[in-house]
């Protein structure tokens, strides 16, 4: 967390997490896919009552 970016995002991802997260990847590229993969979770979590759209549509929607 070299960032205040990427700490903000961190704090959102695992505000709610009790226990640990699972294992860590074995370099930055893939650190950087799990904690941007539990920020969208989290958020997606957050509005889950009010999202018109599945996770799926979102993440393709997201992705291009």
């Amino acid at each position: 967390m070299r960032t205040p970016l990427l700490l903000s995002v961190a704090t959102l991802a695992y505000r709610h997490v009790t226990s640990q997260p699972g294992p860590l990847g074995a370099n930055l590229e893939e650190r950087h896919q799990q904690l941007f993969a539990a920020y969208f979770d989290a958020m997606l979590a957050r509005r889950m009552k009010s999202a018109p759209y599945t996770r799926e549509q979102t993440l393709r929607w997201l992705g291009w």
